[in-house]
């Protein structure tokens, strides 16, 4: 949408090569396993995969980038997940992983402030690179933002870095 210049910004976790945008690196979109308070994952450092594909797992609709990325880190540990409900949306996931329904697996920075208030636990899964993805903020070169989308720009890059 931006590349037709139906917006002016977009956030995309994947960087692409394309002379007509500028992209700017906002920060790490780290992906943890997210799961209930009282959990008996919740007081580990970190947990391997196959610890995680015990669990019954609420996970992102398939064909969305995070799905992909749970499908790969599966695949390459051998295992095979126990997808409990597939759901577009995180705040549902979010909110059923809080009543215990399973587990899942979420970008870091969609559920601080829920770990902050104690209801839900964001565990780094093991031999995972942190910043495994980057969130980028992507806009035409082309096109001058106007004074609204630079205060969101600015924003963003200083909520998000």
């Amino acid at each position: 949408m931006v590349r037709s210049g139906q917006s002016d910004l977009g956030l995309v976790t994947i960087e692409t090569p394309d002379r007509a945008l500028t992209q700017a690196v906002l920060g790490p979109y780290e992906t943890r396993a997210v799961v209930p308070a009282g959990h008996p994952m919740a007081a580990h450092g970190e947990v391997g995969v196959e610890e995680l594909a015990r669990w019954p797992m609420l996970l992102m609709e398939t064909g969305t980038s995070l799905r992909a990325f749970v499908d790969r880190l599966m695949s390459s540990a051998g295992v095979e997940e126990q997808v409990s409900v597939e759901i577009v949306n995180v705040e549902a996931i979010k909110r059923m992983v809080e009543a215990g329904i399973g587990i899942s697996f979420l970008p870091e920075v969609t559920v601080r402030e829920e770990a902050r208030a104690g209801r839900l636990v964001a565990i780094p899964i093991a031999g995972v690179r942190q910043a495994h993805r980057r969130i980028v903020l992507a806009k035409q070169r082309s096109r001058a933002l106007a004074p609204a989308g630079r205060a969101f720009a600015a924003l963003l890059e200083d909520r998000l870095a």
